[in-house]
């Protein structure tokens, strides 16, 4: 493993001139000079030790080592803007989030929301749904209504209903 990351910077130029295959073209689109792109992809190649493109003259082309690290850059870029996007949601300050699983959703939260809403407009309710226990710890989650979430950390829970099991039969098998 590196000791430390490259520049981002000079990851998004690469991931640029990469897909672009130019570095001009790159230049423009990050609104940077072309030395500019030129350098950061010459200290890339520099850290990493190998070539990330062939040159000749005016235009480039990738080398393994760029087409490998285009596809690494290209998913790293794309989950950092999606992480980023999340963030959007801690904006709100109103905001309600609640995981449940798809049953108690389905028949008993869902017919209630909508006098939810008509008691509280300001509160900007997001439902997720899952069988699997989520992460209190991990996960952006203000309210959970489970069957079980004794195995959680840092959680504090209360006891809502209690299940009753009854047991039931044909009345023909009863006799």
């Amino acid at each position: 493993m590196l000791k430390h990351w490259p520049p981002l910077n000079a990851l998004r130029g690469f991931e640029a001139a990469a897909r672009l295959g130019s570095f001009h073209k790159a230049a423009e689109e990050l609104h940077l000079t072309q030395s500019a792109i030129s350098q950061q992809i010459r200290s890339l190649e520099s850290f990493l030790e190998q070539p990330l493109f062939y040159r000749s003259g005016r235009s480039v082309s990738l080398s393994d080592a760029g087409h490998d690290l285009l596809s690494t850059t290209q998913a790293l870029l794309q989950q950092l803007a999606v992480g980023i996007r999340r963030l959007e949601q801690y904006r709100k300050p109103n905001q309600l989030v609640v995981n449940t699983s798809p049953a108690f959703a389905r028949h008993w939260l869902v017919p209630r929301l909508g006098e939810f809403h008509r008691l509280h407009p300001q509160i900007d309710l997001w439902l997720l749904t899952s069988d699997e226990t989520p992460d209190m710890a991990t996960q952006t989650i203000d309210i959970a209504v489970r069957d079980d979430l004794t195995a959680q950390a840092e959680c504090s829970f209360r006891v809502l209903l209690e299940d009753r099991l009854y047991p039931a039969g044909h009345p023909a098998s009863c006799n």
